[in-house]
């Protein structure tokens, strides 16, 4: 299943004029609250989107992310991979808290081998 979402037609639907029992007001206002996030991040994972800072971009939360600091000197960055869950930095192996983030790449597609350039 690798059907992009229309998500301009999908958040037409949520017509906020239409009555709607209390379930299906929570379902529709989740649904527009995925919406957002899902632009937020394809926004942020755009080529030349970069780096973030954390005080600037409030992080996605429960997902991967690359997450830097700079350490000692200038130039000294530490990169991990680490995530925003429930308002702390989750950084296995890490002590420090991080001062800029940004998306994943994309994985490797199937049949990369990753031999090139070897």
């Amino acid at each position: 299943m690798n059907e992009k979402l229309d998500l301009d037609a999908l958040e037409q639907e949520c017509d906020p004029a239409v009555a709607l029992t209390m379930s299906e007001a929570y379902y529709q206002r989740r649904i527009l609250e995925l919406i957002a996030r899902i632009r937020e991040l394809e926004g942020a994972s755009k080529p030349g989107g970069g780096w973030h800072s954390t005080e600037d971009v409030e992080p996605p939360t429960n997902i991967p992310l690359l997450v830097a600091v700079e350490f000692d000197c200038p130039g000294d960055w530490r990169i991990k991979v680490g995530a925003f869950q429930q308002g702390y930095w989750r950084i296995h192996g890490a002590s420090w808290t991080p001062t800029h983030w940004m998306p994943l790449p994309a994985a490797p597609s199937a049949g990369n081998d990753g031999a090139e350039g070897v």
